[in-house]
């Protein structure tokens, strides 16, 4: 949850943090023969990465959640193959390694939270989710 994570990382680098960086990256290189964060943007995107290291890459908990991932995204693939109107690229003259492609990028491009608001979506039924 944004609320969190460091105040002091989050002042730097914002709401948008990937933008952040990269107009930070563009604005520090430009004309130069390198390519580089500012000082303060480097300091900041290191303490995140400590911060995320410590308290979810590394954390017991979230650790323990790992094993889940794998049948999720199984289940998920499953679901996307066998149902591609769900999937927005989807055209009905795709043939089956196109298809199979398609299913594999999408699934490939879901965020944590995209992924399980979609297993809830499509596995938990509606009454559960109160």
């Amino acid at each position: 949850k944004t609320g969190q994570l460091p105040k002091k990382h989050t002042e730097v680098l914002g709401k948008h943090m990937l933008d952040t960086i990269i107009f930070d990256i563009v604005r520090t290189s430009k004309g130069k023969p390198y390519v580089k964060m500012s000082k303060k943007v480097a300091t900041a995107v290191q303490g995140m990465y400590d911060f995320l290291y410590k308290k979810v890459y590394t954390n017991p908990i979230a650790k323990a959640e790992e094993t889940k991932v794998p049948a999720m995204l199984k289940l998920l693939f499953r679901h996307y193959l066998y149902n591609p109107k769900t999937i927005p690229d989807y055209k009905k003259s795709m043939g089956e390694k196109e298809l199979l492609q398609l299913t594999v990028d999408f699934i490939a491009q879901m965020s944590d939270l995209f992924a399980t608001d979609k297993f809830r979506e499509v596995f938990i039924p509606q009454e559960w989710h109160k």
